[in-house]
């Protein structure tokens, strides 16, 4: 006799509840994620930009925030950025915190850390 192989009307929906709730989380953190992507590219583009290479700090944050101001950034201003210079070489960090609400009372936090090296 051959038994019957598939899944069932309950396997279906719980299948169907799984897969929403994870593509509804992902819609949520895509945003966070761009941004991220956005500032490390910004601080990148100041480090490899040779018009910055000698310039102040005040220069330097005054480029991040036309920056941030084209890409839409919004967690991270210019007085934010760490600038170290060492031996010519310049490096510049942001750290910030990104709280992400799901639903209700439940957030998904984020600590970025983000270093350019030129």
């Amino acid at each position: 006799m051959n038994r019957e192989r598939g899944m069932s009307m309950v396997g279906i929906a719980f299948t169907a509840v799984v897969v929403v709730v994870v593509v509804l989380v992902c819609f949520r953190l895509l945003p966070t994620l761009i941004e991220y992507w956005e500032i490390r590219t910004a601080l990148s583009r100041i480090v490899n930009n040779p018009e910055l290479k000698n310039a102040s700090p005040q220069a330097i944050r005054a480029a991040f925030d036309r920056q941030a101001q084209v890409d839409d950034i919004t967690s991270v201003q210019g007085k934010d950025i760490e600038i170290h210079k060492q031996g010519g070489e310049l490096t510049l960090s942001a750290s910030y915190f990104k709280r992400v609400p799901l639903a209700g009372s439940v957030s998904l936090c984020f600590d970025f850390d983000i270093t350019a090296v030129e």
